[in-house]
C-alpha cells in the first residue's frame, strides 16, 4: 500500500527508501589531518537517527512550521538534523558552520527563526558556543539543539527520549532554504526538493554514478549544490559518499588515490587549481562536477581534463538548479 509522499519532503522519502532498500550505503566524513578518525554512519543509521532527531525535537513542543537556522557542516549527522527537523514540522535554512557570531544572528533574523540548531563542534570550530552567543542577540529564539557532545542549556538531540515525543503530524508543508551571504547582507533562497531530487537523478545517471566509484565531495551541504551531491545523488544510487572537510590538499589527495576512479565535486573557483594538482585524469576521475551560480562564467583550466564526463552544477534564484556538460574534454590557457 503506498502512504503518498513524505510529509517531510523529498529528501526523507529518499533516506526512508535508502534505509529500506540500501541501509549499508555509507556517508562518510574525511577531516584535515591523519589523525582525524573518520566520522562515518550507515543509511539506515541516519535514517534511525533522524526519526529520534525529530522526536526529541518534537518534545520542545513548539508550533509546526517554526523556523529553525540549522549550522549545516558537511557531515553525516548533518544529513539526519536536516530531515530529523523537516520531519519534527519545522522549516529549515541550512547555513554554513563557519559563520561568525554576527552572521549566525543576521540569518536568524533575516529568516525569521524561532530556533537554531547544529554541532556542538566542527573540527576546530565550537559552534554550540557561537550558536548560543548569537541566541542571546536574537529575541526571537525560543530553542536551541545541539547534536554531539552535550551543551548545558540546550536541547541535546542525542539524548534519550523523555517518554512518547508528541505526534509530528502534518499540518503544512515543509520548506527547506539554503542562505547566501550577498553584499554582506544574508539571504533565505528556497530549496525546490523535488528539483534537487530531479537534478542529482540526472547526475547519477549521466554522470554514470551508478556505473561504480564514489562520491568525493568538498561542497558544503548548506547549499542545493552540496545536497545534490552529499545526499540526493548517494541516496539514489547507494554510491560511497565521502565529504572532504575541512579542506586539506594531503588529505585530498589521498582520499582521492583510494577511490579512484571517483566522481568529484568541487567549487568552480578551484578548477585551475585541481588541473596544477595533476588530479583532472580518467584514472583517478570518472566524472568531475564544478559548482556555480547562476551568472559566473564557465570554468577556466589551465591543463588538459580527461574524465569521462564534466559538468557545471548551477544553482541560483535567476535559472534555477541544473545540471550542464561541458562538451570539450580539453581547455588551455588563455
Amino acid at each position: 500500500m503506498n502512504a503518498g509522499p513524505d510529509p517531510a519532503g523529498a529528501l526523507s522519502e529518499l533516506l526512508r527508501e535508502a534505509s529500506a532498500g540500501r541501509p549499508d550505503a555509507i556517508f562518510a566524513r574525511i577531516g584535515a589531518r591523519a589523525s582525524d578518525a573518520p566520522a562515518a554512519l550507515r543509511a539506515g543509521a541516519i535514517d534511525a537517527l533522524a526519526d529520534h532527531y525529530a522526536a526529541r525535537l518534537a518534545e520542545a513542543d513548539l508550533p509546526r512550521g517554526t523556523r529553525l537556522l540549522l549550522l549545516s557542516p558537511p557531515e553525516p549527522r548533518t544529513l539526519s538534523a536536516i530531515v530529523g527537523a523537516l520531519r519534527a514540522g519545522f522549516d529549515v535554512a541550512l547555513a554554513p558552520p563557519s559563520l561568525d557570531i554576527a552572521s549566525i544572528a543576521a540569518v536568524a533574523e533575516a529568516f525569521g527563526a524561532s530556533a537554531m540548531a547544529g554541532p556542538t563542534e566542527f573540527a576546530e570550530l565550537r559552534t554550540g558556543e557561537r550558536i548560543f552567543e548569537a541566541a542571546a542577540l536574537v529575541e526571537t529564539i525560543r530553542l536551541v539543539a545541539l547534536h554531539g557532545a552535550g551543551e548545558a542549556g540546550a536541547l541535546g538531540l542525542d539524548e534519550p527520549l523523555e517518554g512518547d515525543a508528541p505526534s509530528a503530524a502534518p499540518t503544512h508543508e515543509r520548506q527547506l532554504f539554503a542562505v547566501d551571504i550577498v553584499d554582506a547582507a544574508p539571504k533565505c533562497r528556497s530549496i525546490s526538493q523535488e528539483r534537487a531530487r530531479d537534478v542529482a537523478r540526472e547526475f547519477v545517471a549521466r554522470a554514470g554514478v551508478l556505473g561504480g566509484g564514489a562520491i568525493v565531495s568538498t561542497i558544503s551541504l548548506a547549499s542545493e549544490a552540496g545536497l545534490v551531491g552529499g545526499a540526493f545523488a548517494p541516496l539514489i544510487s547507494g554510491a560511497h559518499l565521502i565529504w572532504q572537510a575541512p579542506f586539506a590538499a594531503r588529505r585530498f589527495l589521498e582520499t582521492l588515490e583510494t577511490s579512484a576512479p571517483a566522481h568529484l565535486i568541487a567549487p568552480a573557483g578551484v578548477a585551475v587549481d585541481l588541473g596544477a594538482a595533476g588530479i583532472l585524469t580518467a584514472d583517478r576521475l570518472s566524472s568531475l562536477t564544478l559548482a556555480a551560480v547562476d551568472a559566473a562564467p564557465p570554468p577556466r583550466f589551465t591543463h588538459s581534463v580527461d574524465p569521462a564526463r564534466v559538468f557545471v552544477l548551477r544553482s541560483g534564484a535567476d535559472a534555477g538548479l541544473r545540471l550542464e556538460a561541458i562538451a570539450e574534454r580539453a581547455f588551455g590557457a588563455n
